[in-house]
């Protein structure tokens, strides 16, 4: 018992290096940083599932101390809110069947040996994937899909498990564009209006919120005569044709119409409306907002 102590004190102490050394993901999706931190351990011959790591048992979720999961901001795990912090990670396998995926709030705790189910945030089940490529070492990863989803996948010996998660991306968004024009010269604020209207309306994604940015943006820019007015045919223009697509997306069709002819009629022969491709794009919709309109 004293020698097991003693090592295991060592460990802690970084005076051995460890066999299942300490690992650190970082991945950013949207807004949200996510870190996963786990020891990884090898297989080394053993038979991992239903021996190393028991069925129906608590598992750390990798070696040493419990694995932990950080969340930079509020994220959406199985329709369940968690809060923005660091989490312990344990999993309960399944020979059969579904496994469960428990998130708990003591993120520190030297494996499961403190486990304690009161102090629980979440539990899930998880369909894990059998025969997979083998990986002799554990593997954690953090994928992004968007904005707004990512998956923190695990991976050992045959068996894959992945963990779906959904930012508050819109909500970050939103306040972002507000935090960001509340730093800036009120004369310049139209310039975050008009990102931030462009991007929601890309996305078709909380239009009424776009549509107001869009209105700011307008009014903004006319208030005060500041340098971009040298070049009002591209600006205001940009400005016409991002209000042309809320309206558009909010089914305001001669809105929309009204708006590109503003944009037109601005152009003068060396704005938006001329730059690039954007005269096929704006004329495109045009046409395609007079026919559906002539229809109706």
């Amino acid at each position: 018992m004293f020698v097991s102590f003693n090592v295991q004190a060592q460990y802690r102490m970084g005076l051995i290096p460890r066999v299942s050394p300490t690992q650190e993901i970082l991945n950013t999706v949207g807004y949200t940083e996510v870190g996963i931190q786990y020891s990884s351990p090898s297989v080394k011959n053993r038979d991992i599932w239903g021996d190393l790591v028991p069925y129906g048992k608590i598992w750390r979720a990798g070696a040493n101390e419990a694995t932990k999961l950080t969340f930079s901001k509020n994220v959406l795990i199985g329709g369940n809110e968690v809060p923005s912090g660091s989490y312990a990670l344990f999993i309960i396998p399944q020979e059969h069947g579904k496994w469960t995926v428990i998130l708990n709030e003591v993120a520190d705790q030297w494996g499961a040996f403190s486990y304690d189910s009161n102090k629980d945030v979440l539990r899930m089940e998880v369909l894990p994937r059998f025969n997979i490529s083998y990986e002799e070492k554990l593997r954690y990863e953090v994928v992004d899909i968007g904005f707004e989803y990512g998956i923190i996948r695990m991976q050992w010996e045959n068996v894959e498990m992945e963990i779906e998660f959904m930012t508050q991306f819109n909500d970050n968004f939103i306040n972002k564009i507000q935090t960001t024009s509340d730093t800036l010269p009120e004369q310049d604020q139209w310039v975050v209006y008009l990102q931030g209207a462009e991007f929601l309306a890309e996305r078709k994604q909380r239009l009424d919120t776009a549509a107001s940015w869009i209105s700011m943006a307008e009014i903004n820019y006319l208030k005060y005569d500041h340098p971009f007015r040298k070049n009002e045919p591209y600006y205001l223009g940009h400005i016409h044709w991002i209000k042309a697509l809320v309206s558009v997306c909010l089914n305001n069709d001669k809105d929309a119409l009204t708006s590109i002819n503003k944009l037109k009629e601005l152009d003068g022969g060396k704005g938006y409306y001329s730059r690039s491709n954007n005269k096929e794009v704006i004329d495109l919709l045009e046409k395609q907002l007079n026919e559906k309109l002539k229809r109706n």
